[in-house]
């Protein structure tokens, strides 16, 4: 593989936490603390916009680890894991910067502490993926390389396939690498779920049982439906990167 053959993924990984933290994260800040504008749609779009961006850079992030599993597995991936690493401290890093810049001086509103404790999950969270990742993929990739060394000494014939990629499907359980992006994602659901009770239970007044309906239907706009269709950009990013890989 060349020195740059992955820059167009990398960049692209870059461009939407650049996004996600240069452009909306402060002006997502600024609508919430105008008063004139904090009960308009525009703050509504913007959250929107925030939550999907930040999803799918997040589920775009998880599926270039969980390439460089598949392509060159735990030793020969570090330099890429190392990547994966700056991009979160990349996205906090310019979320800070830009509040910082809009306001005028170092914004750490709450401490470091929040903002700390997000970089360790989303760093525990990536490693939790390249975890399953190794477990998952290898072990199908060796038992190819044996039966396909077997197949070459008993002079037998042989189906010449990779089990991994490319995909024969676009849901499949069986396949190692489509079902560590789907146990991806599902964690990354998990997390903004988690996220958003933590949030309903510490800021929201007491719900009655009217809310349901409402808070169900927007947990599915801003968290199970970017989830779902980030899925496909996910695979999208996977063939981009196995198609400068072999440039």
């Amino acid at each position: 593989m060349k020195n740059n053959a992955l820059f167009l993924p990398v960049l692209l990984i870059f461009l939407i936490l650049a996004l996600h933290g240069l452009l909306l994260a402060p002006l997502y800040q600024y609508l919430i603390t105008d008063i004139v504008l904090q009960d308009t749609l525009w703050l509504d779009l913007v959250d929107l916009l925030f939550q999907h961006v930040e999803t799918i850079g997040n589920v775009i992030l998880l599926t270039f680890l969980i390439f460089a599993v598949y392509r060159y597995r735990l030793r020969r991936a570090k330099p890429l894991f190392f990547i994966g690493g700056g991009a979160i401290l990349f996205k906090y890093f310019a979320t800070i910067l830009a509040i910082s810049i809009e306001y005028g001086s170092l914004d750490l509103t709450g401490g470091l502490t929040p903002y700390l404790f997000a970089f360790l999950l989303e760093l525990g969270i990536a490693a939790l993926v390249v975890f399953l990742a190794h477990r998952a993929i290898p072990p199908v990739q060796d038992d190819y390389l044996a039966r396909y060394n077997a197949a070459k000494t008993l002079q037998k014939p042989f189906a010449e396939s990779d089990p991994c990629y490319p995909f024969k499907k676009v849901f499949s359980w069986k396949n190692p690498i489509q079902r560590t992006m789907m146990l991806s994602i599902l964690v990354i659901v998990l997390w903004r779920l988690a996220a958003a009770l933590v949030s309903e239970f510490t800021y929201g007044v007491m719900l009655k049982p009217g809310d349901v309906p409402v808070i169900l239907f927007y947990w599915l706009i801003l968290i199970f439906l970017p989830a779902f269709y980030s899925y496909f950009l996910g695979l999208l990013f996977f063939k981009l990167c196995i198609k400068k890989t072999k440039e």
